[in-house]
Order: structure tokens, then C-alpha cells, then sequence
């Protein structure tokens, strides 16, 4: 409509297509249509060019001129959304498809089927397409099949189309891209074409064939009802790909070139709609298109069709303008079961607008009534029904025999009729949501319509359901059960529910039902009509059995106290018990059944025949493994009844009863009064195996433990835990025991000797084979000592030689029978031989002549002969060698220095002699001109290597047993370090070994990676240089040099903190010689004065050193003094380099005063006063007052007292402010600072002038000019007393007054002059009004000296005369002030107005005096009395004329009138009583409070009259009439002649 336009078109997000998005307002509400004017809204010349064809348009691109092109393509997305949904008229338009994945045989490939306006396939029509493979493998060249699955309609069966192609076209479906189009031919059959281009589609060849002749009639109809369900567009169409992955383009086939006429709308979102651009839409021109828009907030339920605007056709549809204008009698909705079709649209039907050419009547369900449910839901006696909000009678009943869809029905109940009874609605379980019944006192219900509208909403059956009944109360129930609900609320009082709700009945603790439940299991409806329980045949009971207590003779107990029926309970013996004569399934539990009967109840078992024995206790060890046989069945209880038996067996397979146990035990019955014994048991254990040791040992065991050891046969390979083993012997006869231990072979199968884990024996006597000797010993050697015998002391020497055998572990010694020949390599003559425990045969050596080894002279003191096979033998035998080595590891042979010594330097030889004995002679056989060993230096490297900055040492050691004789003196040694460069010679001097050799690096490049130094060269005086083999020692290291000039700068504030700036670099310098782990220099920091230490700190990387930057030395600092920083580097391996650097320090801190100690608003004076240490006179300071002056440095001279003042008088109230001072030396070292913080109060506020005061006789107006900024508080205090002189003033002050005001929330502050008006101050009284000026700073809140000034009101008041309604004066006609302090001479006289009187009686007559005037005057407490208020003087009367003379007696009109008089009189007396009463009552408001206290209250008594007329403390109606003055005064009666004012009407 005119009320509603177009939105800037906006391209579709897709990533090519031709769907442009228009986004529509979201406010719609259903139905609702509107014009889409190609000709403003989207204007065709800027859109869509004349003639033009459509190119695909990219995300963000604007629209323009478009080039030719014959197709328009919607193309899928590659993410998980497979689907896409188009507006299309199947049965008029081609459907093209582009795949761009290969299929998959026997899969679903794509579904294409109608939707609605949701996101799923409403099952109208589904076409689901499958490639199948071949017809007939048996047939070569068979076609392959195609496979359409129809399924038209929600509930009808699935109909399956197979089409064929031939081979040729067998490379399309497992191409990457191939083409499907889907036909409709005007008989209504689908043709299907293959293809591998789009172009293809049109080739006859590419069309598939197929048997079918026609599709099924129910997918065309459900087609033609889509198609005319999108509204003359065509059908929605959803077509989905068997693969969310695949890609997937939807191709339309335009012959024709697509221009502005052919824009349409299609619903496709809540709020969004799209253009589709289709030649099928029969519209011409530039006509306007009439569009629709579906927003989500649909004022009308979505479960029908929409109504629209109806349009007069053939019929006349009514013009109605919502759904209950349609309920007429000449527009009903269409029954279910009526077929309207296009022709039947006429009055009968309700009508739903179309399209701008059709008026379709739609099927409509509704909901109905049929026979007398309306007359049930009108006349119900509990419930009430509302249709719409109009509730349903006999009247109006039959206007709703249909309700519409989206209608509402509520159902409320009635009022009851009954006392004590409610209405609900009756409680249904059927109903899903239950909370929409809320209290139950009313619930709505909707027309609706299911899926296929065959049902609407049935509220009759609804209202059988729910219509209201007598609510359910609390029923009667039995003790023994509960109720779930409990009818209570939170509260625990009583509550009602709906009838129908259902009762659970659920049995108490330790209650259960006759068939052993705890819960019965049927639920019961409440029902007003069903209210007890607990008897009779809605009786719900619940039952227990109770086990009885059990004497103690007895030794059993029942594991529960009670027992549900059914349910048995368990029966039990004391610990340690059994029953008489047990069995294994009745040794000591036996179950006890609760037995129920209905007309017995619930009973247990009688058990007085049963009692329990104590049984035989078992001592078992730990982990005994032990498994119990009772009556042929195991049993885990660790005693046995009296005169039964167990049986022992073992847990673990494999394991054995320990030594010495019986395999059954027994428990006697004791004597009389006697416990059974308790029976010791040996537990079950692994065995030890004997079956190794068997073939290596004669075994013997003992079968009992007092019994002899015998020997183990063949079958038995393991023995018990704890059984005695002895070994009698080795098997074989060439092994023995050794003799030590040959009574080692008794032992017992124990965890000490056995290792179970292992399976074998630890460690037990060996057998030994004996060591045998070689024959001929008997010609060489004769038998001398038995060296070790192993214990055997009978063992000979002889003995030995004789049996050519030698026990094991023993050695004997045998000599050469000639004592003249050594043995063969030996130095003497005794030959040894040794048995030990491996059995190996001794071999023998011979004796021979033999040679001295002196017979050959030591070339020096440290080259020394020697036998080549026993270095200690003076004697060598014939042939064999001797060998010249070196002394010592000091010292190495100087032809080789890699050698130590020579070997067969010389041979004993057997000489010729000429009387053919045999002589012998040690001759040399070397040929080595410098066979000697000279001696070999070794450098020493020290605790510290470190001696100072850049500086190392090491120590060269020579033997000291070195051959120093002139011939073999040496000279000097030659020390180089790493890369041969030489760092040092020392000069040998005699008797000296040991030498210093200091080096110093010429700067610190790799001084972390260290020096290596050797002794490369020695030289002696006769034999020359000797270069000596390299023996290198690491890790020299020389100190770090010290810290260069300007490392750091010192700087003190005051004496402490001392502030070190270290140099940027120190710290990068110093960590290009730091190695971590092997070469990390530290620092010692040092305080010192002079020459004395004063503070030492623990030594620090230089990373920690520098990251230290102030130090507190105030302990040992001294203000104005000298010192020096001393740091001393050093790594660990000594001492290197110090650096100093000095500073002075300052002057002490200044103490600050402020010289006023009251605040003041803009002036202050700081006073700053030197340390006692400080020097005086002329001073450098540095000062600054914050937020008010810069930093200032001057020099100022300070007083005798070493204090010096600056004034400040230009500061600003409430403020805070910080004076900071430093005291500086000459050269500008600074003190510690020192500061004071202050604040500076508000403006006092200016004097109060008598200008400033206005007065009456009750209140006091104060003016006052405030300054922004403070506020100001006016408090006023009344004169309690005067003596001499001196007043003296109430301590609280009676009135205060705060400006500015509180007002919305904040206060209100106006710098203009301000008056305050102080009420409720008495009359003529002093008073004193006292005002300060205060402010907040810093959370404190800051007051001025106050300004005051004394007032005293006045006495009396002429509004008060005036309110009385006289007039007041003054003689000589003076002017009469409104207000007057106490004055006795002057008189006012008080005039009654014209025609009235003062209210005074002649007290003679009673008559009134007709006086007009009195006179008043003012007094301390007020005016003196008068009368008031004024009033008329009544009119004459004439008594009634007498026409008899009075008779004797009283007629009875007279005595009529006296009892009237009389009863008027008493009613007098007795409303005087009831107001006296009250006004005695406190004198108090209506309800006997009494008043709050009035600033008037201690004025004195003025007349009445002038109280009434003013109307100040005077009762009106029931107001009572006392005047309440305070403490000070009584209360006092106003009185007019005789009678209170309450009296008074």
C-alpha cells in the first residue's frame, strides 16, 4: 500500500546467482499484501536494462549493464548447507541441474521435493534420484539404469520410475561435472536427460528412456496444489545433493531475453524476501505486481492459511475486517467434509484473496459444536465459559456453533454454592503443560488444526475434562501411611487441589503393604466426595512385624528391629557362636519370614527353639592362607562349634600346611560352665623346592620334629615351611665340604634360608673339588709347612705330598731339595702351592742355579735394576731376566720419555767353566745409550689461582728424591701454557723443590676460558735438555680486573638513602669474560670513612650489584661527612681487582610548622627550622607549595634559632595544601625532604546586622548573603537565665537551620541573599542566633568563627486582635503596629463589628449588655483577656396568650413538656460529661494522643474569643480544645460565660 516502500535492493549473499535480497519491514502483521512498483521502487532503468539478460552477480557488486547470456544459475554453497530453495512451477517450467562431483552407484544422489515456507520437506511431492549400474550383467552392453523414487503425499507408498541410458552415456555420472534436466510433457509425464555439457540436454539422444507411460495421479495433484499454493508462481521447490560437500547449480533454460516485467517476490525468509527473475509470471507492462510479505510476528495463528483482503468475483465475498466480523450467517466457514471448489465462492463461504484475477474459497477447518455441547458448556452449575472474552449462555449460545482458528475458549469456575466448598477446574494428567492451569481457577484454550487439517480443537470433549468441581481437602488416612500431596503449604497449613489430582499413598519407616512394597503401586483421583481413608473400602493400610527381644541365654539377635511382610529378617548368633547342632546353611544365621494374613495381620516366624553354642576360637597367624572345610562346604568363620571338626586345606594351589600342622582340627565340648579351648593353627605357605639340591647333595629330612633325619626318595621335590633339612654329604666322591664349614649342613625351610620369590635356597655349603699336584714334585722338592689348613688341624705337609691332593682353602710350601737353586721365577727357593675353591690342577716349577741381581750397577739413584718376574727377588734364576726402571711416577726414561723402563736389560747366563760345574753370570743384553730415567716436573695448581686483577700463579714441584748429585744436577726448567708459548723459567737450585711461577694477562680478552700450563723442558748440567712428555694441567684462572672509572656515581640524600648510578654498560662489559659455571666474577660492596669499615655486603653478581641502586646507611653515616665506596672483584677462584669512588652527605631533615593553629580561609605561614646538625645563617633550600607555586631554589638566612618563616596569603578556602622543603649543601646535596599538609577552612560569613533580623511575636527571619563554595549552618539558642550580667543560653540550640537545602537529591545553592523565617519561638522571649561557615576537605569537615547576635521577639501580635473579627485602635486615631512588646500604658480598644455586640450577660437579667467596645492591652504573655467573637442581639418574642386560668394540677400537654424539657436537659448533661471526659482524656488528638508541641504553646491565656477567631489552639468538630504551653505553664480552659469552647456548636 501507499504506507509502505521498497528497501534498497541488496545483492544476495550467495556467491553467484541471480537472487537480489529486499529487506521488508519487520512490523507486518498476517495477512497482509503490498504493490511492488517496478516503476518508483526499482526503478528498471537503473536496475534492469530493456532487453538485457541477467550475468551472475558476485557478493558487494553493483548492478549494472549486464552482457547476453541465456541461463540464470543459483549455485550452493561448499559448506555443510546442502540445500537450496526455489520458487518453481515443475509442471510449466524445466528443472536443470549441474553436478559438480561424480556420483556414487546404489546412493542417494539429490532429493528435489516441494516445501513450504519452513526449512524441511513437507512430503506434498519427493522426488529422490539414485544411479543404479547395469540393467542385466549377464547381457554385454546392457543399459544402465537411473532409479526416480516418487513419494506423493504423506501417507501413500513410494513408487519407483527406472529409466535407462545407453553405455555411451555411462561417462557422465562419473564425470567431475555433468548436467540433469527433469520435464514435464502436457500429459504430465517426466522425461529425464543426461548430459555432459548443459547443451547437451537438448540433444533426443542424451533423453532416458523409460516403461512408464504416466506418473501416479496423486504426485500431478500434489504439484498442481503446491503450484497454487505459491500463489501463482510456481511450486516451491527444495532440492538437496546426497553429499553435503557437493556442488551443486541450479540452471533455468530461457529462450527469451529477460527484461523488468519479469521481476517477482517469492517468500523465503521471516523478513526477507528475494526477486527471482522467471519469464513463467504472465504479467505485462509496467503494471504493478502485487507482492506478499510473511514476517514471523503473525498476529494470527500460523496453522491455517491466511485470511487477505477479499475480492467480489462471480460471488460477493464480504468486506469484513477480521475474523469475528466472518461469524454471520452469510459467511460460515467451510465444514471438512464440504468440496468448495472456484465456482462454488459465493456468500456460503468464507474467502481468501488469491490473486489481483481469482477468488478461491480454501477448505477452512474450524472447531465445532454438534447436539447440546453448547448447552452443557452454558448451563454448567460450576463452570464458565467464555468464548473470546464473551462469556457463552443460553442467549447467545448458538453464535458459536463455530470457532474459528486462532480463537480462544476459557473455562473459569464459578463462585460455590456451598459454605466451606471452592471451585476448581478438574485436574487431567493427559495435559501436557500444566503449568498453563495456573491455580486452577481458569485456563484457555486455542482453535487449532493439525497437519493436514482432518482435526481441530474439540472443546467439548475438552470441557468433560476440565469443567470445575468441589475442590479436594485434606482426607483421613491411616497412622500408618502418608500422602503425596500432603495438602499443606509451605507454611504447614491447610491446602486445597484440584479433584482429580492423584494420591499417592506411600507407607511410613519401617511400614510396608501386604505384599511387601513400600509404595502402592495404583494411584487414587481426589474427590470431594471421598474423604477418609483410613476405613472402610477405601481403607489404605500399611503393616510391619516386629521381631521380639530374645533372652540372653539365647546369644543370638535379629539384625532388624522390624520387618516388612514377605520380607524376611535375619536371625543372628553373638560373634563367635553357632547354632546346636549346626549345618553349613544354618551355622550361625538363619532367616525369619514376616508372614501376613488378612484376618491376622503381619506375624514372624517363631523361633523359641533355636539357641547358640559358643564355638572353639582359632589363634591364626597373619596371612595365614588358610581355607576352612565345614560340612563339605567352605566357611570364612574363624571358629569352630563345639564337638564339630574342620578341615584345613591351603587358598593358593601349590602351597603346603606348615610343618608339623594336622590337616583337621577339632573342638571339644568343654566341661560344665567352662569356655571351649582356643586352638592354635599354623597357617599355609609356599614350600621350598629340594629337587635342585638332590642331585648335588645327599638330602635327609625329619617327618616329625622330635623324630631322626632319613633319607628323601626320588618322588618327593619339595618340603613344607618349617621342616629340618640336613645334607649328609656331596654326591660326588671327588667333592668335599670345605672343613670350615662342614657343619653348616643342618638347616630348617624358612624365609631366612629359602628365597621364595626366586624359588631356591640362599646360600647353603658348597662342595669343593680337591686341588691336585703335578707329578715329580717328589723329585724336585721335599715337603716343609702347612701354611692355611681351613680349620683342618691334623692336615701335614707330608701328608699332602704323599695323597698328591690338596684339600680346598688350604696352602703348603715345599723347598727345593738343593737349598742352593731358586725357584723358576721366584726369588728364593720355597715353592707354594695354594688349593682354592675352584678344583684346578697346580702346575710346577722347577728349581735352577741362580744370578744377583746387584751383579748389575744402577746407572742412578732413581734407575734401578730389577727381576723382570718378581721385582723384589735379589735373585734371578738361569735364564731368566732382569729389566732397569724408573724410581717412581716422577720420573721417565730419557732415550724415550713415554717409557718407563727397559725391559731384559740383562739374563742370567750359565757359564762355561773348565772343571764343568755350573756357574752363572747376570750380563747386560741392552744396547740403549740412555738407559737412565731422569725426572719429570709436575706442575701444582693452588687453592686460588687468583692473586690479583689480571694476574694468576702456579707452582712447579721436582721429586724430592731426585739423584742430585754433580753427575745428574739440573739447571733448569722451561713452564709454557697452552699453544707452547712460555710464561716462565725457573733456575733449579739444590735442595729446593718446589717453584713459584706468576703470570699476568695483558687484559681481560677470554680470561674466563683459563690457561693450561706444563713443564715443556728440563735441562742438566752433563746430560743436555730433555723434552718431557706433555703432562698438562687446566684451570689456571687470573683475578677480574677492577671496575673502571665512572663504573658508578654516588649521591646522597641528606645521610640516607645513598643513590648509586651504575655506567649503562657495566653490566654488558662485565658479562663478556662470564662463563656460568666456571668463570663468574662477583662483587663486595664496602662502606668505609677513612680508613675504618663501616658496612661489608655479601658479594653480588654484577646483574644484582647494579639492579641495588639506593642503600640505607643512616646507622652508619654522619650528616655533612666524607666517605668512600669500595668494590672488590673476585670470582671463585680468588682475589681481583678494587675500585673507590667517594661522596659526602647533606644536611639533616627540616622540621615544618604552621604558625596559626586555627584554620583561616586564604592566609598561612609555614616555619621551617633547621636540624641541630645543620651549620645556619645563610642557607640553600629548595621549597614548594603544592597546586600554588613552582619549585623554588634560593638561598635564605635563618635566625639565631635556626628558623626561617615564608608567609602565603593568597590561598584558597577549602583547600588542601603540601609545603615540601629540602635543605641543600653549597654544592647541592639534598636533605631528606620534609613536608606538612594543611588545610585552609571556609570564609567566615559577614556580621548579622539588626537590618538582618526581622521579628514577630512567634518566629524570626535571619538574612544572610552565602558564598559559593560552603555551607552555612544557622542555629538559634534561647536565654535560660541572667545574672549580673552574664546570660546564660541553652546548651542545644531550640531551631537549626542548614543552607543550601536538600532538594532532588542534591542540594540547591544560590549566591544571592537568602532569608530563613525561624517558627515556634515564644513570644517576648531572648534569644541567640549563631552562624558559621563550613566546608569538607579530605574528608574533614572545617568550621569559621561564628558570627552571632541577640534578638528577643515581641509579646503580641495585631493579627491576632484582627482574627478575632474586631476592629483595634489607638486614641487620637494612632497607628496601630502589627506587633508590641509589653506595655502597660497603652491602651487599645477592640470595636465590634456594626450590629454586633460583645457576648457579656447583665448578671441580674441574664440579658445581654449591648456593650460594643473593651479595651486590651499588651502584656508579657500576651494580650490581656478579652471577649470574642462578637455577636447579634436577638429579636423580641410574644408569650402565648393564657385563655384559662391554671387549674389545680398539671394538664397533660404540660406535663408533656416538662418531661421533654427534662429529657432535653439530661441529653445536655450528659453531652457535657462525654466532652469534659474527653477533654480530660489527655487533651490529645481523636484517638487520645496527645499534641505535638507548638512553638505557640507557652504564649500565656489570651481571651477566647480573639483564640476562636484566629483560630490558633481552638478544637474544631472533635478536635478537644486544650492548649498544651509547655512545661513551664498549666493548661488552661478557654471559657466563654460559664461554658467550654468544645460546648460551643
Amino acid at each position: 500500500g501507499a504506507d509502505y516502500t521498497m528497501a534498497k535492493a541488496v545483492v544476495s549473499t550467495q556467491s553467484t546467482g541471480s537472487l537480489i535480497g529486499v529487506t521488508l519491514a519487520s512490523n507486518f502483521c498476517y495477512p497482509e499484501r503490498f504493490t511492488f512498483s517496478k516503476k518508483t521502487s526499482v526503478p528498471k532503468d537503473d536496475i534492469i536494462k530493456e532487453g538485457a539478460v541477467f550475468d551472475p552477480i558476485v557478493a558487494g557488486h553493483e548492478v549494472g549493464t549486464l552482457p547476453d547470456m541465456n541461463l540464470i544459475a543459483l549455485n550452493a554453497q561448499d559448506n555443510a548447507a546442502s540445500t537450496r530453495t526455489i520458487s518453481r512451477d515443475l509442471l510449466t517450467t524445466p528443472l536443470f541441474l549441474k553436478f559438480s562431483t561424480a556420483s556414487q552407484l546404489g546412493a542417494i544422489n539429490h532429493v528435489i521435493g516441494t516445501v513450504d515456507s519452513s526449512e524441511v520437506f513437507d512430503i506434498g511431492f519427493l522426488l529422490t534420484a539414485k544411479f543404479k549400474g547395469v540393467k542385466d550383467p549377464a547381457v554385454e552392453g546392457s543399459d544402465l539404469q537411473y532409479s526416480v523414487e516418487l513419494k506423493c503425499g504423506a501417507d501413500a507408498a513410494t513408487t519407483e520410475i527406472m529409466y535407462a541410458y545407453p553405455d555411451a552415456l555411462k561417462a557422465v555420472a562419473t564425470a567431475d561435472n555433468w548436467y540433469v534436466s527433469y520435464t514435464f510433457d502436457e500429459n504430465k509425464m517426466l522425461h529425464v536427460s543426461l548430459s555432459s555439457d548443459l547443451a547437451g540436454l537438448d540433444n533426443p539422444a542424451n533423453k532416458l528412456s523409460t516403461t512408464a507411460t504416466e506418473l501416479p495421479a496423486v504426485c500431478i495433484s500434489e504439484l498442481e496444489k503446491a503450484a497454487a499454493k505459491a500463489g501463482g508462481d510456481g511450486v516451491l521447490i527444495r532440492y538437496a545433493v546426497g553429499n553435503s560437500a557437493d556442488k551443486i547449480t541450479l540452471l533455468y533454460n530461457s529462450d527469451a531475453k529477460l527484461t523488468s516485467e519479469d521481476v517477482v517476490i517469492m517468500d523465503q525468509s521471516p523478513n526477507l524476501a528475494y526477486l527471482l527473475y522467471s519469464k513463467t509470471y504472465p504479467v505485462p507492462g509496467d503494471e504493478d505486481v502485487t507482492a506478499y510479505k510473511f514476517p514471523s510476528d503473525s498476529c494470527v495463528n500460523t496453522a491455517d492459511y491466511q485470511f487477505v483482503e477479499p475480492q467480489a468475483t462471480d460471488g460477493v465475498c464480504p468486506a469484513a475486517a477480521s475474523l469475528g466480523e466472518f461469524r454471520n450467517a452469510d459467511c460460515k466457514a467451510v465444514k471438512l467434509t464440504e468440496a468448495a471448489t472456484e465456482d462454488t465462492c459465493n456468500t456460503q463461504y468464507c474467502c481468501w484473496y488469491a490473486d489481483i484475477t481469482k477468488c478461491y474459497a480454501k477448505n477452512k477447518p474450524a472447531c465445532n459444536f454438534v447436539g447440546n455441547d453448547l448447552f452443557d458448556l452454558s448451563n454448567n452449575d460450576r463452570t464458565l465459559t467464555k468464548v473470546e472474552g464473551t462469556e457463552l449462555t443460553n442467549t447467545n449460545k448458538n453464535s458459536y456453533t463455530t470457532i474459528y482458528l486462532g480463537e480462544k475458549v476459557e473455562f473459569s469456575c464459578k463462585e460455590a454454592t456451598t459454605p466451606g466448598e471452592t471451585n476448581l477446574l478438574r485436574y487431567n494428567k493427559d495435559f501436557a503443560n500444566q503449568a498453563d492451569f495456573g491455580d486452577y481457577t481458569k485456563v484457555e484454550f486455542q482453535c487449532l488444526a493439525n497437519a493436514d487439517n482432518s482435526k481441530t480443537t474439540d472443546f467439548k470433549a475438552i470441557f468433560d475434562m476440565v469443567k470445575c468441581e468441589a475442590a479436594c481437602t485434606k482426607p483421613t488416612i491411616h497412622e500408618s501411611v502418608t500422602i503425596t500431596p500432603d495438602f499443606t503449604d509451605d507454611n504447614g497449613d491447610p491446602k486445597i487441589h484440584p479433584s482429580g489430582t492423584e494420591i499417592k499413598f506411600t507407607c511410613k519407616e519401617g511400614f510396608g503393604t501386604s505384599t511387601g512394597t513400600t509404595e502402592f503401586t495404583e494411584t487414587v483421583a481426589c474427590s470431594s466426595s471421598v474423604t477418609d481413608y483410613s476405613a472402610g473400602g477405601s481403607k489404605k493400610e500399611c503393616y510391619q512385624c516386629v521381631a521380639p527381644g530374645l533372652d540372653a541365654s539365647v546369644n543370638a539377635a535379629f539384625e532388624k528391629a522390624t520387618v516388612l511382610p514377605t520380607h524376611k529378617v535375619n536371625l543372628k548368633c553373638t560373634d563367635g557362636y553357632s547354632f546346636e547342632k549346626p549345618k553349613h546353611d544354618l551355622r550361625n544365621v538363619m532367616e525369619v519370614e514376616c508372614n501376613y494374613g488378612s484376618g491376622t495381620g503381619a506375624t514372624l516366624e517363631d523361633v523359641s527353639d533355636k539357641k547358640c553354642s559358643q564355638d572353639c576360637k582359632l589363634k591364626l597367624p597373619d596371612n595365614h592362607g588358610l581355607k576352612f572345610i565345614f560340612d563339605d562346604e567352605e566357611t570364612t568363620i574363624e571358629s569352630v562349634p563345639q564337638d564339630e571338626e574342620y578341615e584345613l586345606q591351603c587358598q593358593t594351589e601349590g602351597h603346603l600346611l606348615e610343618f608339623g600342622q594336622a590337616d583337621e582340627i577339632e573342638c571339644e565340648e568343654p566341661d560344665a560352665d567352662a569356655a571351649p579351648a582356643e586352638i592354635t593353627v599354623k597357617g599355609c605357605h609356599q614350600p621350598c623346592s629340594i629337587d635342585a639340591i638332590k642331585g648335588k647333595y645327599t638330602v635327609e629330612t625329619k617327618k616329625k620334629a622330635d623324630g631322626a633325619y632319613s633319607s628323601v626318595g626320588t618322588p618327593t621335590t619339595e618340603v613344607a615351611l618349617g621342616t629340618p633339612i640336613k645334607l649328609a654329604g656331596c654326591s660326588s666322591s671327588s667333592q668335599v665340604f670345605l672343613f670350615s664349614e662342614k657343619d653348616q649342613n643342618e638347616f630348617v625351610c624358612s624365609e631366612d634360608t629359602y628365597d621364595f620369590a626366586a624359588n631356591k635356597f640362599k646360600k647353603i655349603i658348597d662342595c669343593y673339588e680337591k686341588c691336585e699336584l703335578t707329578s715329580g714334585m717328589s723329585d724336585n722338592y721335599v715337603a716343609k709347612e702347612v701354611v692355611e689348613n681351613d680349620g683342618d688341624g691334623t692336615l701335614t705337609a707330608q701328608a699332602v705330598l704323599d695323597d698328591m691332593k690338596l684339600p680346598p682353602n688350604t696352602k703348603v710350601t715345599f723347598e727345593c731339595k738343593n737349598t742352593d737353586e731358586t725357584v723358576e721365577g721366584t726369588k728364593g727357593n720355597i715353592f707354594t702351592a695354594e688349593c682354592g675353591t675352584n678344583g684346578d690342577k697346580i702346575a710346577l716349577k722347577s728349581c735352577y742355579p741362580s744370578c744377583q741381581v746387584n751383579e748389575l750397577d744402577n746407572p742412578n739413584k732413581n734407575t734401578i735394576v730389577k727381576s723382570n718376574t718378581d721385582p723384589t727377588a735379589a735373585k734371578v734364576a738361569m735364564g731368566e731376566h732382569v729389566d732397569i726402571s724408573c724410581s717412581g711416577a716422577d720420573y721417565t726414561m730419557a732415550f724415550d720419555t713415554a717409557k718407563s723402563k727397559i725391559e731384559e736389560y740383562g739374563e742370567c747366563k750359565l757359564q762355561a767353566t773348565d772343571d764343568a760345574s755350573k756357574k752363572v753370570l747376570l750380563e747386560k743384553t741392552s744396547t740403549e745409550a740412555e738407559g737412565y730415567c731422569v725426572a719429570v716436573p709436575t706442575v701444582v695448581k693452588p687453592a686460588k689461582t687468583s692473586v690479583g686483577p689480571l694476574k694468576m700463579t702456579a707452582s712447579v714441584t721436582l721429586p724430592a728424591d731426585r739423584d742430585d748429585t754433580d753427575a745428574w744436577k739440573i739447571s733448569e726448567l722451561v713452564v709454557v701454557r697452552e699453544g707452547d708459548a712460555e710464561v716462565c723459567k725457573i733456575t733449579v737450585v739444590a735442595g729446593t723443590d718446589s717453584y713459584d711461577c706468576e703470570i699476568t694477562l695483558s687484559d681481560a680478552t677470554n680470561i674466563q676460558a683459563g690457561v693450561t700450563l706444563r713443564v715443556k723442558e728440563i735441562k742438566y748440567d752433563t746430560k743436555g735438555s730433555v723434552t718431557l712428555p706433555v703432562k698438562s694441567v687446566e684451570g689456571f684462572y687470573a683475578g677480574p680486573p677492577a671496575l673502571g672509572t665512572g663504573a658508578v656515581t654516588i649521591s646522597a640524600v641528606g645521610k640516607s638513602p645513598v643513590l648509586l648510578t651504575w655506567g649503562g654498560t657495566l653490566a654488558a662489559d662485565v658479562a663478556k669474560y662470564t662463563e656460568a659455571g666456571k668463570y663468574e666474577p662477583v662483587y663486595v660492596l664496602t662502606l668505609k670513612k677513612s680508613t675504618e669499615t663501616l658496612k661489608t655486603y655479601e658479594a653480588k653478581s654484577i646483574t644484582d650489584l647494579v639492579a641495588t641502586t639506593s642503600y640505607d646507611w643512616s646507622a652508619e653515616l654522619e650528616f655533612l661527612s666524607g666517605y668512600t665506596v669500595e668494590i672488590a672483584a673476585s670470582t671463585s677462584h680468588g682475589p681481583g681487582g678494587k675500585s673507590s669512588t667517594s661522596f659526602k652527605t647533606g644536611n639533616d631533615k627540616a622540621t615544618l610548622t604552621v604558625s596559626d593553629v586555627k584554620v583561616s580561609s586564604t592566609s598561612r605561614s609555614v616555619t621551617i627550622t633547621l636540624a641541630a646538625s645543620s651549620v645556619g645563617g645563610a642557607t640553600k633550600i629548595k621549597h614548594q607549595l603544592s597546586g600554588k607555586t613552582a619549585e623554588v631554589t634560593e638561598v635564605k638566612t635563618f635566625n639565631e634559632d635556626k628558623q626561617y618563616t615564608i608567609e602565603f596569603d593568597d590561598l584558597t578556602p577549602l583547600n588542601s595544601y603540601t609545603f615540601t622543603v629540602m635543605v641543600l649543601t653549597d654544592d647541592g646535596i639534598p636533605s631528606q625532604p620534609a613536608s606538612i599538609t594543611f588545610n585552609q577552612g571556609p570564609t567566615k560569613p559577614k556580621a548579622i546586622n539588626t537590618g538582618d533580623i526581622a521579628l514577630t511575636d512567634g518566629t524570626a527571619a535571619i538574612s544572610f548573603e552565602p558564598a559559593a563554595g560552603f555551607t552555612y549552618r544557622i542555629k538559634v539558642y534561647k536565654k535560660i537565665s541572667e545574672v549580673d550580667g552574664v546570660k546564660t543560653w541553652s546548651t542545644d540550640p531550640v531551631a537549626t537551620y542548614v543552607y543550601p537545602e536538600p532538594a532532588d537529591g542534591a542540594r540547591r545553592r544560590r549566591d544571592t541573599k537568602q532569608t530563613y523565617t525561624f517558627p515556634g519561638l515564644a513570644g517576648n522571649t531572648e534569644y541567640k542566633v549563631v552562624m558559621t561557615s563550613e566546608g569538607t576537605v579530605g574528608g574533614t569537615v572545617l568550621v569559621s568563627d561564628p558570627v552571632e547576635m541577640e534578638f528577643k521577639t515581641f509579646a503580641c501580635s495585631k493579627a491576632t486582635l484582627t482574627a478575632a473579627q474586631v476592629a483595634v485602635s489607638l486614641p487620637a486615631d494612632a497607628a496601630v503596629s502589627d506587633f508590641h512588646r509589653p506595655d502597660e500604658n497603652t491602651v487599645f480598644t477592640l470595636t465590634c463589628p456594626t450590629d454586633l455586640v460583645i457576648n457579656e450577660k447583665d448578671t441580674a437579667t441574664g440579658a445581654l449588655t449591648k456593650v460594643t467596645t473593651q479595651t486590651v492591652t499588651c502584656t508579657a504573655s500576651g494580650w490581656s483577656k478579652f471577649t470574642a467573637p462578637c455577636v447579634a442581639v436577638p429579636e423580641p418574642t410574644q408569650p402565648p396568650p393564657v385563655t384559662e386560668p391554671v387549674k389545680e394540677g398539671l394538664h397533660g400537654g404540660a406535663i408533656a413538656g416538662i418531661v421533654i424539657g427534662v429529657i432535653v436537659f439530661l441529653l445536655i448533661v450528659i453531652i457535657l460529661i462525654i466532652c469534659i471526659c474527653r477533654r480530660g482524656g489527655g487533651g490529645g488528638t481523636e484517638n487520645g494522643t496527645s499534641q505535638k508541641y507548638s512553638p505557640r504553646d507557652n504564649e500565656g491565656e489570651p481571651d477566647i474569643g480573639a483564640k476562636e477567631a484566629n483560630g490558633d489552639n481552638v478544637s474544631m468538630g472533635s478536635q478537644t480544645a486544650k492548649v498544651e504551653l509547655g512545661d513551664e505553664e498549666e493548661a488552661v480552659e478557654a471559657k466563654v460565660e460559664g461554658e467550654t469552647a468544645e460546648e460551643k456548636v
